[in-house]
């Protein structure tokens, strides 16, 4: 039971993490999402072209209005961490492991929130999309049904999730009181797993966007 150094037993605060995915993105989907929609409104377009502020800085700032709410709402979670299980995880020698794999979906939920905000057309339909869109990749991801109970064809099909990968590192940290170089090497894979389905999701949005330009 002990032979990885944890007693066979997934720490306390392990189970906080694995809730993370479902929270920044349902979070930062209602939050985010609602305001790029509201910004994409023709007559908003409209006054903000007009205005003095050149683009590039317009666009520094809303990417930096992006990386700030991502921010405070990590730092919430790992508060209530600290919280709860503040000593557990400092004692942890995987800590900054935990904390690198949930700023990585936060990266991740912030590309979804912008995703979400382009294709809605109506800020009423933000919430239609964030909601079915987090209890999917949160269901099929492995955060409300552990991986290790999904059969051989799910799990490869969950493969296709961003949180998937996020949540198989979870695991993997979680077995481990210090995880071994093969293990690290999984670990960096995950990460950039969910950095790639970032950088699709925002290029998707991006394109998206200047279709929807280009028809007006």
């Amino acid at each position: 039971m002990d032979i990885n150094g944890n007693g066979g037993n997934m720490p306390d605060f392990a189970y906080l993490f694995q809730y993370f995915p479902y929270i920044s993105i349902a979070i930062l989907g209602n939050t985010l999402g609602i305001i790029v929609c509201s910004f994409r409104k023709r007559e908003v377009k409209k006054r903000i072209a007009a205005s003095a502020v050149p683009l590039y800085r317009q666009s520094a700032e809303a990417f930096l209005a992006f990386a700030i709410t991502g921010i405070i709402i990590w730092a919430g979670f790992i508060v209530i961490v600290m919280a709860l299980n503040g000593k557990e995880l400092l004692e942890s020698q995987n800590k900054f492991y935990y904390i690198l794999n949930s700023l990585t979906v936060m990266v991740l939920s912030l590309s979804i929130a912008f995703l979400t905000g382009i294709l809605a057309k109506k800020t009423d339909v933000v919430n239609m999309i964030v909601t079915p869109v987090s209890l999917f990749m949160s269901f099929l991801g492995g955060v409300f049904v552990p991986l290790s109970i999904l059969n051989n064809t799910v799990r490869k099909a969950a493969r296709f999730v961003p949180v998937y990968w996020y949540e198989e590192i979870n695991n993997k940290l979680s077995e481990y009181e210090k995880i071994p170089q093969n293990v690290v090497k999984e670990f960096w894979t995950g990460t950039g797993m969910q950095l790639l389905f970032t950088i699709m999701f925002i290029s998707i949005a991006l394109a998206i966007s200047k279709y929807q330009n280009q028809e007006r």
